[in-house]
């Protein structure tokens, strides 16, 4: 997940900084400022939606192990 969420941004900046220029409109830090946060969004988000079924394992199995210490603490 890591390297697709680099590829994803190194596209993505790639994209929006040859774009930018094709515009030629604003000054070139606005384009590159725009471009890394439209770029490190993406990433951010590309790794979320990785991390989703990890992180439903890993709340399923906190579950189970507070549901076995209560059940634990009720039969001591």
């Amino acid at each position: 997940g890591i390297s697709e969420a680099v590829a994803i941004y190194l596209a993505a900046v790639a994209l929006l900084l040859w774009a930018g220029v094709a515009w030629g409109r604003l000054a070139g830090l606005f384009i590159a400022l725009a471009a890394m946060t439209i770029s490190m969004a993406a990433q951010t988000a590309w790794l979320w939606q990785r991390s989703r079924p990890v992180m439903q394992r890993v709340r399923q199995r906190d579950a189970r192990d507070t549901a076995q210490r209560v059940a634990g603490a009720m039969i001591e």
